[in-house]
């Protein structure tokens, strides 16, 4: 079936089924489409054309409605020539009416699924681009990882197993966090925004808690020629109250 033959019987089962809506006693009232001045109850034939035409456009959303209902009847319709297309062609004319029936709940409905399945796609897009960066945030560390020299001059403290046990059962939560984000990575140095996502908090949570570590003497900092981002490195003392650790 090729496209025009399709538009040709949407509209016209759309016609039939706003006159169908015309003729509905039960929803004439709500219609406003019965002439009330007259003895006989008629119809009012400007309404009527408008019903039709309303019926007509409604038939028109169905392909629309379908696509985002997931239903590939229109599909079916436009490729098939057989028996089972003919099936399809008597259900998709049953939805058009349906449709065009019931046009006023139908010419409203089919937008704002229109718009809720957009804003879907966007808040979609938002979470890959987020994803995106994050990515990017990752390729960067590892960059940092493979070209940042440590500090040569940096001094790693010497801890007893009490004092390394104490140390570690006082850390904050935070901290503990990032300490375990730290010594659980494949990465030497790692960058702020690496420790957030491996520890799952906020970036302002884990540059704090990395400054912290490090003036605890537990990391030490170095500057990437790379990027010339602060990058932070497991010492000893940092490495055994890690281990401590759950």
């Amino acid at each position: 079936m090729s496209l025009l033959q399709l538009l040709f019987i949407t509209v016209v089962a759309g016609g039939l089924g706003g006159l169908a809506a015309s003729l509905m006693l039960g929803d004439a009232d709500d219609l406003g489409i019965w002439d009330k001045t007259a003895t006989a109850r008629r119809i009012s034939p400007p309404k009527v054309v408008r019903n039709v035409f309303l019926g007509a456009v409604a038939a028109l959303l169905v392909p629309l409605f379908l696509s985002l209902a997931k239903s590939e009847i229109v599909k079916n319709v436009t490729s098939t020539t057989d028996k089972a297309g003919n099936e399809n062609i008597l259900i998709y004319v049953g939805f058009c009416l349906v449709a065009a029936i019931s046009f006023k709940r139908f010419l409203t409905s089919v937008p704002d699924q229109v718009l809720s399945s957009l804003k879907s796609e966007v808040n979609v897009l938002k979470q890959k681009n987020e994803n995106v960066q994050t990515d990017l945030e990752e390729v960067k560390e590892n960059v940092d990882a493979t070209s940042a020299p440590l500090n040569a001059d940096a001094q790693e403290a010497v801890h007893d197993e009490a004092a390394t046990r104490a140390q570690a059962d006082q850390l904050p939560k935070a901290e503990a966090e990032a300490l375990k984000a730290m010594r659980d990575s494949r990465l030497m140095k790692r960058t702020v925004a690496g420790v957030a996502k491996h520890a799952r908090m906020s970036h302002a949570d884990a540059d704090v808690a990395l400054q912290s570590l490090a003036e605890k003497g537990l990391l030490e900092e170095v500057v990437s020629d790379t990027t010339g981002r602060t990058l932070y490195v497991l010492n000893d003392g940092g490495r055994a109250v890690a281990r401590l650790l759950p």
